[in-house]
């Protein structure tokens, strides 16, 4: 099977919908999440000769924020000793 040379372009976004549970592809059976993003940039596709449309599958890297291995490790620990230690 030949490779086909697809062109990338980084055109900037922000999600606004994510879907609520996991869906299942049906004909590889890969698991997905179903995100609407709006383009924030749009003149960055007025000279795109593969136009971008609906539906068409995209890769997606969605910035998250930074954090550290150590919070990631002792955050379950620090959120549950703030909870004790408080009185309702």
């Amino acid at each position: 099977m030949p490779l086909i040379k697809i062109p990338r372009q980084k055109i900037p976004g922000e999600v606004t919908i994510i879907s609520a549970d996991r869906l299942i592809d049906e004909r590889t059976t890969e698991p997905y999440y179903q995100v609407l993003i709006n383009i924030k940039d749009y003149t960055l596709l007025a000279d795109n000769k593969n136009k971008l449309k609906a539906g068409m599958p995209v890769d997606v890297f969605i910035k998250t924020g930074d954090r550290s291995l150590l919070n990631y490790l002792f955050k379950p620990v620090l959120d549950r000793l703030h909870t004790s230690l408080t009185e309702e």
